[in-house]
């Protein structure tokens, strides 16, 4: 990222710097390869203190650190590359909510589209936020992760449901928690994640 190497190590480029008599006498050769091994190792500690300061291109050490500053524990970890998304979804639009930025964090978790629409849910028209996804491919699928997302950003006098719709094309092993629940052949249903009576939301 920072530099184009020529050289395929720190060790050939400071021996080409030397009169070539110098390539057979042991000790500089030898004074030159621990030069130019602590060489590297100081240009590869600069490539990942640049890499680190982008989420695309951090390591995952750094990203177990946005995880634990954003409080990101979810039971199923995924893959870099999607912690990564998650963790982009999380800080775009930081301090603000709306239904772009709801769909943006469940779709990074699940990789699939995401519906959002605030609709009158009850008798006296009051709304509630309905958010539909299907079951996408990232694996395994957890609704209490997905809940626990939601209760980060959402703010608390809003009611809301998720609902998820599977029609899988394999036998599908849906988990709620860390419960396994039955193996679904197949279903086109949809399955309400309510959580109105859950107290103590935040």
């Amino acid at each position: 990222m920072l530099y184009n190497k020529f050289f395929k190590s720190s060790f050939e480029e400071l021996l080409s710097y030397y009169p070539r008599f110098y390539y057979n006498v042991f000790e500089m050769v030898e004074i030159l390869k621990a030069d130019g091994r602590l060489a590297d190792d100081i240009e590869a500690g600069m490539e990942t203190a640049l890499a680190n300061c982008f989420i695309d291109t951090a390591d995952e050490a750094t990203i177990e650190q946005w995880e634990r500053f954003l409080e990101i524990n979810l039971l199923r970890p995924g893959s870099l590359e999607e912690r990564r998304g998650l963790i982009k979804s999380f800080i775009i639009g930081a301090g603000n909510i709306s239904a772009s930025a709801l769909c943006s964090i469940i779709s990074a978790y699940t990789g699939a589209a995401v519906e959002c629409k605030l609709e009158p849910a009850d008798s006296e028209g009051n709304n509630k936020l309905f958010i539909i996804f299907d079951r996408g491919n990232h694996g395994e699928i957890y609704l209490d992760d997905i809940g626990a997302l939601i209760l980060k950003k959402i703010p608390a006098h809003i009611r809301y449901s998720i609902i998820m719709d599977l029609v899988p094309d394999i036998p599908l092993e849906l988990t709620v928690g860390i419960k396994p629940c039955v193996k679904i052949k197949r279903v086109h249903a949809k399955i309400y994640y309510n959580p109105d009576e859950i107290e103590n939301r935040r």
